[in-house]
């Protein structure tokens, strides 16, 4: 046998059943198993300097007797593997490193080992035995007081912490592994409110279990990827996802987080019908917000609790320590460092919960931005469209009138025609004059603010403004020469108005009208032809009025649209607020709601922390016994693979070990 060694605390893990007392007297009167590979085998176990006193419970993979330590006459818990005689060198050098990662660990808040050794090819773990209950009974399925919950997770996460840092990491993190043990004798005053209530609630936590521990930065080929390690409920989806061998410290902080948010809410952050179905909320869902199921409970708390639970171990806290800080900023009244996720990030997660009111939502708004856009192409078109349309109708009137009136004139008698006409009587003016003039009154008493233009690089000499002021009129003229049948226009903003510019070409189409302008002395050109361009005659068409009449037109067709929108989204937001806010009934062999807590602190647990006898429906059940594999099972049993003696309480919450 080993010698015997200083307490180290470890991985101690045994279900201690509601009443030690009960369950030892049980355990005496019954039968002592030999072989541990037999339950109930008519073989005594012996081991030296230990007497047996009974069996506290067995699973498929371990066995965990009560017995006493001779030499320094104190109780203990022996837990042995279940391969016994069986055990071949691997599964022994598994116990052992085990053992002696979680033996470097000395805390007041972890189970302590007393010595690691070997009896007859043997492997056992001499653990403390603790005379109490586990938080899993004790919680019962109640949500606690936040006070004393977020007091009894600081103290959890510290204990973390240190094995953090001494290079163990737990994986195994639940509140069937949370031991609790009476407060030492005369243990009182505190000074901090919140650990009073605590240690009234709860006594002294002890983190147990260490089966399914490794030291970090260790790869000693025990634990390979693909392995699933750990318990559903409460395992980062790291875990979940077989990546055992790259869980690390985020993987504790992640079931630290599931431990507070069953404290706070009743039930874990996810729970199936099968180990499956939790395996995959894990992976894939978010868990509801605590608030949700709470909704008096501090927001601080609540995003520390969600901040533990971030799907990316980068999003959480950085270590075991940060969360134990930030529970205590908020147990001081001081600002915590979690904050709420970004709003982009929150929006695609609400989208992921909720699909079908999301695909509602972005199926409106996609085909309310698509209407708006479409209808405000459509206005810009129709009004585009519509002001060509007039500006060609008025341009083409012009262009006829002119041409009309010079064939009246010139069948009228040519000599009739003269610049200075207003003051002679009986002669009337040249076409062109006439058509420049009209231009002009046109523009002054316009209502709709069309102007209309007549220019020429040719211009008369007595015409001051007859040539081209501004880029369009050069571009026009130029365009109009090449391509004479074709108007020109554009669409341009002309003293701070948003206007359309329309030009047409106006030809020499008379042999007179040729003569007139070779043999003109005002004239700046002498060798004009039949067919040339002289001139442009512009059209400028303000689009303000043309589009309010249009946006008129549409405007219906845009209210009915942004209504049939709205209508979605008021549907999808109530859809989804009955969705969110119908309470889930109550399993049918659920404890009863507790009293308001008189502190105000939430509500009060049952008293004795006695949970219920059965599991309740929707937890995980209980995985079948199987016989150790060399590649993926933990050696160290979990409580929740321990058979419990009579007198305890079963753990419904199974420990999944192997891929």
């Amino acid at each position: 046998m080993a010698p015997a060694r200083a307490p180290d605390p470890v991985d101690a893990t045994l279900v201690p059943a509601a009443s030690s007392a009960a369950a030892g007297d049980a355990a005496r009167s019954r039968p002592v198993g030999g072989d541990p590979t037999q339950a109930g085998g008519p073989v005594q176990v012996v081991l030296a300097g230990y007497e047996i006193l009974g069996e506290l419970g067995r699973g498929g993979m371990g066995v965990v007797y009560r017995a006493r330590q001779i030499s320094l006459n104190r109780p203990v818990a022996l837990k042995m593997i279940l391969a016994g005689y069986q055990a071949g060198p691997r599964d022994r050098a598994r116990f052992r490193s085990e053992a002696a990662a979680v033996a470097q660990v000395q805390h007041p808040h972890i189970v302590q080992v007393y010595e690691v050794g070997e009896e007859a090819g043997r492997p056992y773990l001499a653990l403390e035995l603790i005379e109490g209950t586990t938080l899993q009974q004790k919680l019962a399925g109640a949500p606690q007081p936040t006070g004393p919950a977020a007091h009894l997770v600081e103290l959890l996460a510290r204990a973390v912490h240190h094995a953090h840092q001494c290079g163990v990491v737990h994986r195994d993190l639940k509140p069937a592994n949370v031991l609790l043990a009476a407060p030492p004798a005369g243990a009182s005053g505190h000074t901090d409110p919140h650990a009073g209530r605590a240690a009234a609630l709860y006594g002294v936590p002890k983190i147990t279990d260490f089966g399914l521990a490794k030291r970090i930065g260790d790869d000693d080929g025990q634990t390979r990827s693909g392995d699933l390690l750990g318990t559903p409920s409460y395992m980062a989806p790291e875990q979940a996802a077989g990546k055992a061998v790259a869980a690390g410290p985020g993987a504790d902080v992640y079931a630290l987080g599931a431990i507070l948010y069953e404290m706070l809410t009743g039930r874990p952050p996810f729970r199936g019908a099968t180990p499956l179905e939790t395996l995959h909320q894990v992976l894939h869902d978010d868990p509801v917000p605590p608030g949700r199921l709470r909704p008096k409970l501090p927001r601080d708390l609540e995003r520390i609790c969600l901040k533990c639970l971030e799907k990316d171990p980068r999003k959480r806290y950085a270590s075991a320590q940060e969360l134990a800080d930030d529970l205590r900023r908020h147990l001081n009244g001081e600002s915590v460092l979690a904050r709420p996720a970004p709003v982009p990030e929150r929006v695609w997660r609400w989208c992921r919960r909720n699909p079908v009111p999301a695909g509602l939502l972005a199926a409106a708004a996609i085909g309310s931005v698509s209407g708006l856009w479409y209808l405000s192409w459509l206005t810009r078109s129709v009004v585009r469209s519509t002001a060509i349309q007039a500006a060609a109708q008025q341009a083409e009137t012009l262009d006829e009138v002119n041409k009309y009136y010079g064939l009246v004139a010139r069948q009228a008698g040519g000599e009739k025609l003269g610049r200075g006409w207003q003051n002679t009587p009986g002669a009337v003016p040249f076409p062109a004059t006439l058509t420049i003039e009209l231009g002009q009154q046109i523009t002054a008493r316009s209502d709709t603010g069309t102007k209309v233009r007549l220019y020429s690089d040719f211009p008369f000499k007595n015409r001051t403004d007859g040539g081209p002021r501004d880029d369009f009129e050069r571009d026009a003229l130029a365009r109009l020469r090449a391509t004479p049948d074709e108007p020109f226009y554009r669409f341009e903003e002309l003293a701070g108005q948003r206007v359309l510019r329309y030009a047409t070409a106006r030809r020499m189409t008379a042999a007179a009208c040729v003569d007139c302008h070779n043999t003109n002395p005002e004239s700046t050109k002498t060798d004009w032809k039949v067919g040339d361009v002289r001139g442009v005659l512009e059209v400028i068409r303000p689009l303000d009025r043309d589009q309010e009449r249009v946006s008129q037109g549409l405007r219906g067709t845009a209210l009915l649209i942004g209504g049939i929108g709205i209508g979605v989204v008021l549907l999808s937001a109530v859809t989804l607020a009955l969705g969110t806010r119908t309470p889930r009934p109550p399993p049918a062999d659920s404890p009863p709601p507790p009293e308001p807590d008189p502190g105000g602190g939430g509500p009060t647990p049952p008293p004795g922390g006695a949970g219920p006898t059965h599991p309740p429906r929707g937890r995980l059940p209980m995985p079948e016994p199987r016989d150790p594999d060399p590649v993926d099972v933990t050696l160290v049993p979990s409580p929740s693979s321990v058979q419990p003696g009579p007198g305890s309480t079963p753990d419904p919450e199974g420990t999944l070990l192997g891929p």
